[in-house]
């Protein structure tokens, strides 16, 4: 069975553990758009954090080993040490005072002592929601007994940190994971309904298990302002019924992102028409083919088709109709790396050919289900 598929089974079995309780909120945020964080430096060493909003829902090897430790840090100078034990997890949860439906939730992690190779995983973190059954979990992340970090099957290493980044969509019901800035899980699925509720950290339940975590960090994601990107669409003139298999579109994006990057399965023509994405065809498999510069500007412009049919089907004549798109690149820079929404327009001329005005109302009504601009 794949981490996911796991993953997915513990969604319906609710073997997850998980509480809410009531907590104060975080202070000194690092960004005006954070939810809550904590180093843990602020605690005294040899005490749960409870002063701090966390609930030690269970008690793993017992209460006594979940405290703030002083050992190793990523952030000078305490972590939460968490030890589990076998067939009981030692579960920290922290009540978030926001749910957004996008946030980013980021946690060091060293796993210092391993269970049994034989279990499932010697850590795991996520949000989640405490009210269903044992707990449900949105964007888990598990480092597993077998050594590898799931998703993805990372192998890890014991006695070393480790940068978890998990982006959730409450909205699109799917989820992001970077390992230490490399992208290992993308799209993942999220549970169908529900959303979370707080921060998980867990010493799993595998055998006598310890682990430490630090630099807890929740964070709402920005508003996504679109890239505007810069259209071409061919031809300026369409003549509706006059034939032909496509249209094309040349479209050319700002500095910092390459159009070599843009999903052709997810750009869309007003909303409604795909870009033609069959491999069959050289036009989406063939760089040579789909990169263009027309306008001889030295920026390369990524050529898309749309099927004529269709994109005829939602116009209507006249002088100035507009056409919109709008669809998805990948970018990586220095800071991040990921997908970024563009979208962009175009005005064109739409005509109808002699036929279509012969036609119109012999043979069926044309214009059911049309849209008509200009």
């Amino acid at each position: 069975m794949t981490f996911t598929q796991r993953v997915l089974s513990l969604f319906v079995a609710f073997v997850l553990f998980g509480t809410m309780a009531s907590g104060i909120a975080s202070a000194n945020s690092a960004a005006d758009n954070a939810i809550f964080e904590d180093n843990f430096d602020s605690y005294p060493v040899g005490v749960f954090p409870s002063s701090g909003g966390w609930n030690l829902k269970y008690s793993g090897y017992g209460a006594s080993y979940q405290i703030v430790d002083n050992s190793q840090s990523v952030s000078s100078p305490n972590s939460l040490k968490l030890e589990g034990r076998s067939g009981w997890a030692a579960c920290a949860d922290r009540p978030l005072p926001e749910t957004p439906d996008q946030v980013i939730f980021e946690v060091d992690v060293n796993v210092v002592k391993p269970g049994s190779s034989t279990g499932w995983v010697n850590s795991y973190v996520s949000l989640v929601d405490p009210n269903v059954g044992w707990g449900r979990a949105y964007g888990l992340v598990g480092f597993g007994a077998n050594m590898l970090v799931g998703p993805g099957e990372v192998p890890y290493n014991l006695n070393q940190w480790y940068h978890v980044k998990v982006k959730i969509d409450i909205v699109d019901r799917i989820y992001d994971v970077w390992l230490d800035g490399e992208l290992i899980g993308e799209n993942l699925p999220l549970p169908a309904d529900g959303t979370y509720k707080c921060v998980r950290l867990s010493g799993d339940n595998c055998g006598h298990t310890r682990v430490l975590f630090d630099n807890v960090l929740v964070t709402e994601v920005e508003d996504i302002i679109p890239v505007e990107a810069e259209i071409n669409f061919d031809p300026d003139t369409l003549n509706l019924g006059s034939g032909g298999k496509w249209v094309t579109v040349y479209i050319e994006l700002p500095d910092g992102y390459d159009v070599s990057g843009i999903d052709a399965s997810g750009v869309f023509l007003n909303g409604v028409v795909p870009a033609v994405s069959d491999p069959q065809y050289e036009f989406v498999t063939n760089k040579s083919e789909y990169l263009k510069d027309t306008d001889g500007d030295g920026i390369l412009e990524r050529m898309l088709k749309f099927d004529r049919e269709e994109v005829e089907a939602i116009l209507g004549a006249g002088d100035e109709v507009i056409i919109t798109f709008e669809g998805k690149v990948g970018y990586e820079n220095e800071i991040d790396s990921g997908m970024a929404v563009f979208e962009g327009m175009d005005t064109i001329t739409v005509i109808e050919s002699s036929n279509v005005r012969e036609n119109n109302g012999k043979k069926g009504n044309l214009w059911s289900n049309t849209s008509i601009s200009g």
